[in-house]
């Protein structure tokens, strides 16, 4: 078997080509992952459609290119230093999506989720967020003057629609009594709970969070208060991995 450096047949040349794609796009990827989850504001939707796409395309030319490599090994005696660097870099690039999509933990516990809720950024959040450590669902100060624009059949029949009807049905289910948070604060990330009551106003509301082990999914109610001051509350929907809340889906509920 004589080894060489680039490959001779044309099954070996298109290896190279989709691997070579393979790997920009992973770049890419990675780059744009790595963009809005450092990113201080939520990313428009648009964003994350541009990479899903692009997650899509980069599986599709990763088993195109594992798929020719070994076609052009067997029938081709294809044997160059490009052809198996082309096929290893492949399949731990195949393997790493495959954990990216899979990689969501099989279990949560509630305190994790209301430290990553809460400390998740916002277009409304404020530097440091005062938070009502009683946590309910669908919760509006007497204070705040506000439209609603959503009633519970409208947050199931929205949902439903979307496949979520599991997931909205706990989060009711869930919240069906308010209970008290169970985490010290953190101004360090950003956050105070009021557990003695110092403060007139909050700045934030959660509910009981509610996750999906199958799907990754996050399911919560927070809203953001401002006396004077544009506020607003909703159902927010994020992707839990490596742990990290990537925000998904947002269905506003009221506003003021």
């Amino acid at each position: 078997m004589r080894m060489t450096i680039m490959p001779k047949s044309r099954l070996g040349k298109w290896t190279f080509g989709l691997a070579t794609t393979f790997v920009v796009l992973l770049l890419v990827s990675g780059a744009a992952f790595v963009a809005i989850s450092l990113s201080p504001v939520e990313p428009s939707r648009i964003w994350l459609i541009i990479l899903i796409t692009d997650a899509s395309a980069m599986l599709l030319f990763g088993m195109g290119a594992f798929i020719t490599g070994l076609f052009g090994i067997k029938n081709n005696q294809e044997h160059s230093v490009l052809i198996y660097s082309s096929l290893t870099l492949t399949l731990i690039g195949i393997i790493f999506l495959g954990v990216f999509a899979w990689g969501s933990p099989k279990h949560v516990s509630d305190e994790e989720l209301i430290k990553r809720v809460i400390a998740e950024p916002g277009d409304l959040r404020p530097r440091c967020e005062i938070v009502n450590p009683l946590m309910s669902l669908y919760d509006v100060p007497d204070s705040i003057s506000y439209v609603s624009v959503g009633s519970e059949s409208y947050i199931r029949d929205s949902f439903q629609q979307q496949g979520l009807g599991n997931l909205v049905d706990s989060l009711f289910a869930k919240n069906a009594q308010p209970q008290l948070m169970g985490i010290p604060s953190a101004p360090e990330n950003g956050y105070l709970i009021d557990y003695d009551g110092k403060y007139e106003g909050y700045s934030t509301i959660i509910s009981i969070p509610v996750y999906d082990a199958k799907t990754g999914l996050v399911m919560v109610y927070r809203a953001f208060v401002f006396p004077d001051l544009p506020s607003g509350g909703g159902i927010y929907v994020y992707k839990y991995i490596f742990g990290r809340l990537i925000p998904i889906n947002y269905l506003a509920l009221w506003m003021s």
